[in-house]
């Protein structure tokens, strides 16, 4: 924990970067009355789990209440990343919607909401009206809950689930993002009714930061 404060305290240029993004976003879910964001990349190994949660620390280490949401049904990593046991997402829409109080994972970093057990039916579950109750819950908990989802231009979680959301962020591989997989991952989330706000370039050069 001390490494991570000592990290985000930083003047490093990932940590300004990330300070950055994080006042962009609080100022425009303030203006809009937002709460939940989902992050998700056109393809995979873009790192989109990675900013999630270094997201998820530079609101926390300001203070805010915010609350990260393993929605990668398929590839789940938040949970073993943050060694948050205990039942996940999937495990509680499956049964319905409960109270929250029952439903995060406390961890020493971000709270964290895991992943659950791999359901048959990822997408279906995440366009659920049960989903759509259980961030209506959180939001009464939460400034701020952020969404790690599967590539958008992959599978179809992504897109439904971004209907359910206020606002998508767009991870970017730097040099290495697919442009037509970038425009099917756009086109997948304006379609569905998701609101894209943004794209964050990943895994620049500090060089290219200065």
């Amino acid at each position: 924990m001390s490494e991570m404060k000592d990290y985000y305290e930083s003047i490093s240029p990932v940590a300004e970067s990330f300070r950055a993004l994080r006042t962009k976003i609080k100022r425009s879910f303030l203006e809009n009355g937002w709460k939940t964001l989902l992050i998700t990349a056109a393809g995979p190994g873009e790192g989109a789990t990675s900013v999630s949660l270094d997201l998820a620390r530079s609101f926390q280490k300001n203070g805010d209440k915010v609350l990260l949401v393993d929605a990668n049904l398929r590839l789940p990593a938040l949970g073993e990343q943050l060694d948050a046991r205990g039942e996940g997402l999937s495990d509680i829409l499956a049964r319905g919607a409960m109270p929250t109080e029952r439903i995060v994972t406390p961890t020493e970093e971000p709270d964290l909401l895991p992943a659950g057990k791999a359901p048959e039916n990822p997408a279906e579950m995440l366009g659920s009206k049960n989903m759509q109750q259980l961030l209506e819950a959180l939001k009464e908990q939460y400034e701020i809950i952020l969404i790690d989802t599967p590539p958008a231009a992959v599978v179809a979680d992504a897109a439904i689930l971004s209907a359910q959301t206020d606002a998508v962020l767009l991870v970017v591989e730097d040099g290495a993002a697919n442009k037509r997989q970038v425009k099917k991952a756009i086109d997948a989330i304006e379609q569905a009714g998701g609101h894209l706000i943004g794209a964050v370039m990943n895994k620049t050069s500090p060089r290219d930061m200065r």
